[in-house]
């Protein structure tokens, strides 16, 4: 049932009268009557009982009736919207492996139920940890740990999230839940080739132990083959929490890390374009900000 078509139905449904219902649609008699007659052969059911003094809804069309009125409402409710949104701000949000699109779901739309906004998400990988604030394709970003392109940014700290081990399995005994920085240096890391020796370093830990940790084989070049060396019990990382929502622990076992600092979370703009909207959206991400729920 088109548009038109459901106008029609109701009209005549709510009139019960073919030429009330013109006169209510600006529609000739004639008009109305065959839009009805082509829905019934569409249905192979008669929608109305009609003779030269009455017409009544049959069982068939009052079934139909509240979802054709339902369509016409969906219909003006979309019409509705996109008036509202034709003056919308747009901005672009950047996330690391979609870390963080949760967060920023919940601030859009609380936002918006004060000022149209329109949001685009662009999902980076590790090989651009500023999310697109670097090369400026995107309008804010959350970032974890701290990249080679902050002297650019704006950064407006959300919070906190701890960090977890990533081992072997068996690596620990059974039902250890936490492990120093040590016993993961014991393993030896799995090296992954940054493009951000900032972003490495941080993720490292190279400041807390004064160095770089016992690395392990060559460098990967993708996430991937980090895990999958971890899975054949070559090495360890230290990650976030976020990350076990992406890779199932087959193979594998986290642990929290207890002698190291959390990591830093922050939602970020270039430091030109910290005004508002931006501002706003800031402020609301940190009101709603909760580690191990950001994500």
């Amino acid at each position: 049932m088109e548009l038109r078509e459901a106008r029609v139905f109701i009209a005549v449904a709510e009139e019960l009268s073919f030429t009330r219902a013109g006169d209510r649609l600006a529609l000739g008699t004639p008009s109305v009557s065959e839009t009805i007659k082509l829905l019934e052969r569409h249905y192979g059911r008669r929608l109305f009982d009609r003779d030269p003094r009455s017409v009544e809804l049959t069982a068939f069309g009052q079934a139909l009736l509240p979802a054709a009125r339902a369509l016409l409402c969906a219909h003006d409710e979309l019409e509705q919207l996109a008036e509202r949104l034709s003056g919308a701000h747009q901005i672009t949000i950047g996330t690391l492996y979609g870390l963080g699109a949760r967060l920023m779901r919940q601030v859009v739309a609380q936002h918006s139920a004060q000022e149209p906004l329109l949001a685009v998400a662009r999902v980076y990988d590790w090989t651009e940890p500023s999310c697109g604030l670097r090369t400026d394709e995107v309008d804010i970003a959350v970032l974890v740990g701290p990249t080679s392109a902050d002297h650019q940014i704006h950064r407006v700290p959300l919070g906190t999230i701890a960090r977890l081990a990533l081992l072997p399995e068996g690596a620990l005994p059974a039902h250890r839940d936490t492990v120093s920085l040590a016993e993961v240096d014991a393993v030896g890391w799995i090296p992954i080739e940054a493009s951000d020796q900032v972003w490495d370093r941080a993720w490292r830990l190279d400041d807390v132990r004064g160095g770089a940790p016992p690395l392990n084989g060559p460098a990967q070049a993708t996430i991937e083959g980090m895990v999958e060396g971890i899975r054949a019990g070559v090495g360890a990382t230290i990650t976030i929490e976020a990350f076990t929502q992406l890779y199932a622990p087959v193979g594998m076992a986290y642990a929290r890390v207890s002698d190291v600092p959390p990591l830093q979370v922050d939602l970020a703009c270039r430091a030109d374009r910290a005004q508002p909207p931006l501002s706003a959206l800031i402020e609301l991400a940190r009101e709603r900000f909760a580690p191990g729920q950001w994500y």
